[in-house]
């Protein structure tokens, strides 16, 4: 009877295992779908992101997950104390994009390294390389917390000119709290698993259940390592900066705000060209059209010549029956007469 129950017991597990494996690749479709979508980043593997978040949480002091959502207040997210299904913080991984010209190269390079330092940011990957022969350039990926990302921008445009930058915001809270949903629900399916180990009493048994632990055990590892890349993610914020040594900054101009008179003017500008370019193509049509205008006036100054001179001619045949019938009216007069 003892045998029977643990078979049951197997055989519901499996099906548990079932619905969890849809599950799985329900999610596994999302982080497909993001991945495909720009997000590479959230395929970093285990033992980097464990690195990152550990290296982040040494400098900042923090026992707790913790990250930024950008602005100038830090919010904190205890494990222990959030409700894995609710996320009152937006978290946001912000990416800025940022190309430099200077003409002091190394005073920039300076500058930015120092205020990613004071920030308590870090930087991810640097390379450089001269052109021109003595025209020097870098490219530097920064990680700061998020909110210390507006800080190290403002530093950069002291003794650079930017030429052109691009900022893009994504929203993973969604994200986050599915997969959070999710390692709760394998740890609720792992403990399960546990009490049936306990009172499993064949060998088959046992090593169907230690098989279906594993599984679950590198689930779990796997949609905790998700969660730890979200969390750097959103804490730490990417900045791209390419600075480039040239003989002479590129000028750039400010802003000009269109008055009212500008856009009269600018309206009446354009009706002029566009009246202008209606004529010129009315021109060019008429000259395309010429041929046909001197066909088609030879044919009708053709028929105006035939039919004035069929008319000319039946005016004068009416004139003479008119004087024939006359003349036949006074000789029929005159023989009445006699």
């Amino acid at each position: 009877m003892k045998k029977f129950t643990t078979i049951l017991a197997v055989t519901a597990l499996a099906l548990s295992m079932l619905f969890t494996g849809c599950s799985k690749s329900a999610s596994e479709d999302v982080a497909v779908h993001n991945s495909r979508s720009g997000n590479t980043e959230t395929n970093m593997p285990y033992e980097e992101a464990s690195y990152v978040e550990d290296y982040y949480e040494y400098e900042a002091g923090l026992s707790d997950i913790e990250y930024y959502d950008g602005g100038s207040n830090r919010t904190v997210a205890s494990s222990s104390q959030t409700n894995p299904n609710v996320i009152d913080t937006r978290m946001l991984i912000r990416r800025v994009t940022m190309d430099l010209e200077t003409t002091n190269y190394s005073q920039v390079v300076n500058d930015l390294l120092s205020s990613v330092e004071s920030a308590g940011g870090y930087v991810e990957t640097s390379s450089g390389n001269t052109v021109s022969g003595h025209l020097r350039s870098g490219y530097y990926v920064i990680r700061v917390p998020a909110n210390q990302l507006d800080f190290v921008i403002s530093g950069l445009s002291a003794n650079a000119t930017v030429t052109s930058s691009s900022e893009s915001t994504e929203d993973v809270t969604l994200q986050y709290a599915d997969t959070q949903a999710m390692v709760e629900s394998l740890r609720i399916e792992q403990e399960t698993l546990n009490e049936l180990l306990s009172q499993a009493d064949s060998l088959e048994t046992i090593l169907i259940l230690q098989n279906e632990l594993t599984t679950v055990r590198y689930q779990i590892e796997s949609y905790e390592s998700q969660l730890r890349v979200l969390e750097n993610q959103a804490s730490l914020s990417t900045l791209t900066v390419t600075i480039n040594e040239v003989l002479e900054e590129t000028e750039v101009e400010e802003p000009h705000v269109v008055t009212y008179g500008e856009k009269v003017a600018d309206t009446f500008e354009k009706m002029l060209e566009n009246t202008k370019e209606f004529f010129e193509d009315l021109f060019l049509e008429i000259i395309l059209i010429i041929p046909g205008i001197i066909v088609f006036a030879v044919i009708a100054t053709a028929i105006f010549v035939t039919v004035k001179v069929l008319l000319i001619k039946r005016r004068k045949k009416l004139k003479k029956l008119a004087a024939d019938k006359v003349d036949n009216q006074s000789k029929n007069d005159n023989n009445n007469q006699l």
